[in-house]
């Protein structure tokens, strides 16, 4: 991986880019947290989801994106861009509940189905939240 990530690195080099231009992902830092985008991305969908189904249905005081985002800004090692880039997208995933018309959408969004799916996809994120959580507390 190593090799590959130098080879990466010395390509774009050549071709005439210069550092400021480079933007290397958090993954290939070796004092970052080795967490992509997409892995955080995955969480904040799947709390947020969550949060706003349960909120707009049955729950108004439910907050797992919340309690999500709290832990993620305690947590060192992440990138201001990347934290901020998460907190963008809970805003977006919020708003799609908060612009939903209760009349309208309630027969849509508040299912067994949406329920049940929306909390097993949570519950996977937990699982995998714990884990990132253990790899910052080494």
């Amino acid at each position: 991986m190593r090799s590959l990530i130098v080879l990466s690195l010395a390509s774009i080099l050549m071709s005439g880019c210069t550092d400021a231009e480079l933007e290397i992902e958090q993954v290939l830092e070796p004092a970052s947290i080795q967490v992509s985008w997409d892995d955080l991305h995955e969480l904040v969908e799947a709390f947020g989801y969550e949060q706003g189904i349960r909120q707009f249905c049955e729950d108004s005081t439910a907050a797992s994106q919340d309690v999500f985002l709290a832990e993620l800004s305690k947590l060192k090692g992440f990138e201001a861009k990347m934290l901020e880039r998460v907190k963008i997208r809970a805003g977006e995933v919020q708003a799609e509940f908060d612009q939903a018309d209760p009349q309208e959408e309630q027969e849509y969004i508040c299912t067994v189905e949406m329920h049940a799916s929306s909390e097993d996809r949570a519950d996977l994120a937990r699982e995998k939240w714990a884990e990132i959580k253990d790899l910052v507390n080494e």
